[in-house]
């Protein structure tokens, strides 16, 4: 269906944007930053990822099994709660990748500024 296409590119695009989060989590390591905290919060992110994996894959089931079916209460009633269940997963997953990357700014080496000033 439409909205299980959707979902598969957000879960695409969680992806890449896990992939870059864990590289430069690995960048900022080899530069002796602490990321204890980002690493627990890009596990969760990881999890939340798999999660969401799994709802989508249980809404596509769902959808095929309602057009073979045809049971169409039962079936509309399945269906909402399955891609509300993707879409809650999903959102969790965007936002455990949101918390690791605030977590990875605030964790940064502080560059320091240099100001020239006009005399």
């Amino acid at each position: 269906t439409k909205a299980v296409d959707v979902m598969n590119r957000h879960l695409e695009n969680l992806e890449k944007l896990y992939t870059k989060i864990s590289d430069h989590i690995t960048k900022f390591e080899t530069a002796g930053t602490d990321l204890t905290e980002a690493k627990a919060k890009l596990a969760l992110a990881r999890t939340s990822i798999d999660n969401a994996k799994t709802k989508v894959d249980a809404l596509a089931t769902s959808a095929g099994e309602a057009v073979t079916t045809g049971a169409a209460t039962t079936s509309v009633t399945v269906l909402k709660d399955a891609r509300a269940e993707a879409t809650d997963a999903i959102r969790t997953a965007h936002q455990a990748l949101v918390d690791t990357v605030k977590l990875l700014k605030n964790a940064r080496p502080n560059k320091t500024a240099t100001t020239t000033s006009a005399q």
